[in-house]
């Protein structure tokens, strides 16, 4: 878990993009069905698209 810790902080700005105030974790959520509760609750889709985005590539093997 603290190496997750790391890398979220290296990769993520804990900064709001509304209001440009700091911003703090409060909880990890590291199972699938409460994750999937929360998504659906705030209308966002629980599943990946099987799609992917325009310009990106297939992983090299």
């Amino acid at each position: 878990m603290s190496m997750l810790l790391v890398r979220l902080f290296e990769s993520l700005p804990l900064v709001c993009p509304n209001c440009g105030a700091d911003m703090r974790i409060i909880a990890f959520v590291a199972h699938a069905a409460p994750v999937e509760q929360i998504l659906i609750h705030i209308g966002q889709p629980a599943h990946p698209s099987l799609s992917r985005p325009l310009g990106t590539r297939r992983p090299s093997r």
